[in-house]
């Protein structure tokens, strides 16, 4: 049998699956910001409430982060129509400004596990190098549809948001990994 059952690539975004490995969402962006900036714009809840949604039609009306590994994170949304749903999830791994993983939770699919996100960071020429793959999508359909189109809007907001990732607000510790103290 064949591991790829698929893989597409669009404007740096990709999909993978296979009957043995789990489907995930893969996007890939360059930002001309450095990665202490990009990384502060992915853990700043007034950053993320700044960029992370469309204000006319899917806005984003609160985000809470504690960043630090077992600290929970949350946002809450106004979708088409006027809906109103929770994301959220744990974090699960922070090695600032290189990488954040977190467990992902969506309120609009009750009884599915959560997922996990994960934002690698590398430096480029050019600034920063985002990769963000969004996994554990095993025999479920309905959220990854919804989620397969929505990463590359999401990484192409954060690139447009970099004018603003220029000046840190905070400091996020250097670096934390499950069990360290």
């Amino acid at each position: 049998m064949s591991e790829a059952l698929g893989r597409n690539t669009n404007a740096g975004q990709s999909y993978e699956g296979s009957a043995t490995m789990t489907r995930r969402i893969v996007e890939r962006i360059e930002i001309t910001a450095s990665p202490e900036r990009v990384f502060e714009a992915l853990t700043d809840p007034a950053q993320l409430l700044a960029w992370w949604g469309d204000r006319a039609s899917f806005p984003s009306t609160e985000w809470r982060l504690d960043p630090r590994v077992g600290g929970k994170w949350l946002s809450r949304w106004r979708g088409p129509g006027g809906a109103s749903f929770a994301l959220g999830g744990e974090i699960i791994e922070l090695v600032s400004p290189r990488l954040l993983v977190y467990s992902w939770w969506d309120e609009r699919y009750p009884g599915l596990p959560p997922t996990t996100v994960r934002y690698e960071l590398a430096s480029t020429a050019a600034g920063t190098l985002v990769t963000v793959t969004h996994d554990g999508f095993d025999g479920v359909r309905a959220d990854f549809d919804d989620y397969n189109g929505g990463w590359s809007t999401v990484m192409r907001r954060l690139r447009a948001h970099r004018s603003t990732c220029l000046t840190p607000s905070r400091r996020v510790p250097r670096s934390r990994k499950p069990g360290a103290a």
